[in-house]
């Protein structure tokens, strides 16, 4: 027999029941909104990185193009110094004795009109003997250009590491093993070490390259002025001789040229090399951070249809125990839209 205060427990505990059974579906929406929104964030999130991959590999083309354009262009003044040296019209060149063979070539024909632009670049080419005569040994030494001196990092090698896969085109699956470890920071300080370094071999040998080209220029205009004096040609064989001898060191110094163009343009190839490696790696970061939020958006969406069926479900369980058609309705309507939703995603 059920006692007073036993009566009033069980209305207390179906009191609380109650609310908690006309809160659930309320809950399970808020928390089918919330998942939604996270769902949609994290989709905006994965369109962001993979265009902001699409805009590293922009700038990655731009570095390989460099890389590109200065290898042939040193291929192709490597070829122009192996043709000259075939022909056999070029001597080694010495600076010096092109001024002693010009000299006297002045002094053997003081009378010609033509050597008057002889005489201006022979002053031009002293001055430039006098003024950058460490630039113009460097010119023809052959060796390799100096370089400014790297700085060295801890996380060098694990950046090395994910070039190298990248390289030999492995799998992706090892290739985001590889980068996976590295942060954002840590290459985007890489390649802001690798630009800076490229500018600074530029301007360490920027006096260098201006010697060049002021050596350059003067060849030519001598070059010109040779070929006027054999044409016609010279009744004095001496002449024929020293202008002989001085196209030949002329067409010596377009060899040196060339071949310090050929050596800066394949170094600097190899610097833009390296800056486009490092942006092929943050094009891999950004990707794979994409991959991530994508990821991210269908579990949280996974989880937003949880929260449905638990809204539909706990709106049945009311709608059962207050006899609400209302809430019929609504059970039913989400039970519509759920099966619509399995069919699309089974089906399409």
């Amino acid at each position: 027999m059920l006692t007073k205060e036993s009566l009033t427990k069980l209305e207390a505990q179906q009191g609380l029941w109650g609310k908690i059974l006309a809160t659930t579906p309320i809950v399970m929406t808020v928390l089918a909104t919330v998942f939604a929104g996270l769902s949609s964030s994290e989709m905006t999130q994965a369109m962001f990185h993979r265009s902001l991959a699409s805009q590293l590999q922009s700038k990655a083309g731009d570095q390989w193009a460099y890389f590109q354009a200065k290898r042939i262009r040193g291929t192709t003044l490597e070829s122009a110094v192996e043709l000259l040296q075939t022909l056999g019209s070029a001597s080694t060149f010495n600076a010096d004795k092109l001024i002693a063979l010009l000299d006297q070539l002045a002094s053997t024909t003081p009378k010609e009109s033509n050597t008057s632009s002889i005489s201006e670049q022979l002053k031009k080419l002293k001055s430039l003997v006098l003024q950058d005569g460490k630039q113009l040994s460097q010119l023809v030494t052959g060796t390799a250009m100096a370089e400014p001196s790297r700085s060295a990092t801890g996380d060098q090698k694990l950046i090395d590491t994910a070039i190298g896969n990248i390289a030999a085109r492995k799998i992706a699956e090892d290739i985001n093993l590889s980068v996976k470890p590295l942060s954002r920071a840590q290459i985007e300080s890489a390649i802001k070490a690798a630009e800076q370094f490229s500018d600074q071999f530029s301007q360490m040998h920027e006096p260098v390259t201006g010697t060049a080209s002021r050596l350059k220029q003067c060849l030519v205009a001598l070059e010109g002025a040779m070929q006027s004096m054999l044409d016609p040609a010279p009744a004095n064989p001496q002449v024929t001789a020293l202008v002989q001898q001085i196209r030949r060191q002329i067409a010596g110094g377009k060899v040196a040229l060339n071949e310090f163009d050929a050596r800066r343009y394949r170094q600097e190839s190899q610097h833009n090399r390296r800056v486009a490696e490092l942006y092929e790696l943050q094009v891999w970061q950004s990707g794979m951070e994409s991959d991530r939020h994508r990821h991210r958006s269908q579990l949280f969406f996974y989880s937003m249809l949880v929260a449905q069926i638990g809204v539909t479900i706990s709106s049945l369980a009311l709608a059962q125990a207050k006899r609400s058609a209302l809430w019929f309705i609504s059970a039913f309507v989400g039970l519509i839209a759920l099966g619509f939703s399995a069919w699309v995603y089974l089906s399409w």
